[in-house]
């Protein structure tokens, strides 16, 4: 519904109603909520982007719009690790392409009402979630506000859109390329909180691609809490389970033990599901710099479209994840 059809409905002048509707003084405070009051009943919601370019164009700024947009993520301005680092290039670099101007802000700077003052004077249409600092966590807004896409799993509450690494593909890639290299007992060793950010698909996808095997080669996960995480427990799985490939999440997730860390014979080789540019591991290469290109999109389009707040039906967008080969891992 645009304002002049607003108008006719209202039986005011387009003026009138779009005045009223943008608060203005010389409106009468009676006319101007009864105008409001009304053009909410009636269903009508302005198109944020065309308002903002509006706006440039009374006031005759020679600079070309591009619409604000914020990405929220712990230590945004600081030093990023390589999976941050990455996603936060790739967010940049195509809000450039795209013509919008990314604000990275830290979120636990700021209670809800601070922080949504603050994205309302930035002219913020659109908010991104990165990777919050709990593996399970809530954040609070006036959702009503903007557009919203979180990446990952790690923001529980709200339900929005969100743009994610298909966890269960990674594994399951991870898998069959162990088994296509001649290694048949492959082992997986997780941190609750690691199963906890990828919403426990990581260990779904390796039981349900255990299954397809014989019973002789079914190994039973390793999964523990960050304080029972130590060689001496890793070291016993080992012994009990006779793994000859281990699956891990990250490199920094593998003990310190001889039989993993060595190169002579009777090491076992590790893969990761979480590769990182430079680390010395076969694995899978999760594409962060994609993930964050693909917020952005999905952001874009959500504020092309004029839709804010909280969705009734969430989607969920998977960005496929890319095997990286290494001489650590030959073929058995």
């Amino acid at each position: 519904m645009t304002v002049r059809e607003l108008a006719r409905r209202l039986k005011y002048s387009k003026t009138t109603v779009a005045d009223a509707l943008r608060g203005k003084p010389w409106v009468g405070a009676k006319t101007r909520e009864e105008i409001q009051r009304k053009s909410h009943l009636l269903g009508y919601r302005p198109n944020p982007v065309a308002s903002a370019f509006l706006q440039q164009v009374r006031s005759r700024g020679s600079r070309r719009y591009r619409a604000n947009l914020a990405l929220m993520m712990p230590w945004v301005g600081r030093i990023l690790g390589p999976t941050r680092k990455l996603f936060y290039q790739g967010a940049t670099a195509r809000a450039a392409e795209l013509g919008y101007t990314l604000d990275g802000i830290d979120p636990s700077e700021y209670n809800s009402v601070r922080l949504t003052k603050i994205l309302l004077a930035r002219g913020i249409l659109g908010v991104g979630i990165g990777l919050l600092s709990r593996s399970i966590g809530h954040m609070s807004l006036d959702w009503s506000k903007f557009a919203t896409v979180a990446f990952a799993y790690s923001l529980t509450r709200p339900a929005v859109h969100r743009v994610t690494h298909d966890h269960v593909l990674g594994i399951r890639t991870a898998v069959r390329t162990c088994y296509r290299r001649g290694y048949s007992r492959i082992g997986l060793a997780l941190r609750h909180d690691s199963n906890a950010r990828a919403n426990g698909l990581w260990l779904a996808g390796f039981l349900e691609t255990q299954q397809s095997h014989p019973s002789h080669q079914q190994v039973k996960p390793f999964l523990s809490t960050d304080v029972d995480y130590t060689p001496e427990r890793f070291a016993k799985w080992i012994r009990r389970e006779k793994p000859d490939v281990i699956i891990f999440h990250t490199a920094a997730l593998i003990p310190s033990l001889p039989l993993l860390t060595g190169t002579g014979p009777g090491t076992i080789p590790a893969v990761l599901l979480d590769r990182h540019p430079d680390d010395p591991y076969a694995g899978i290469d999760q594409q962060y710099d994609r993930c964050g290109a693909q917020l952005i999109e999905s952001l874009s389009s959500l504020i092309l479209h004029n839709e804010r707040g909280i969705p009734p039906r969430p989607t969920i967008t998977m960005i496929p994840g890319l095997w990286v080969d290494h001489p650590s891992f030959p073929h058995r």
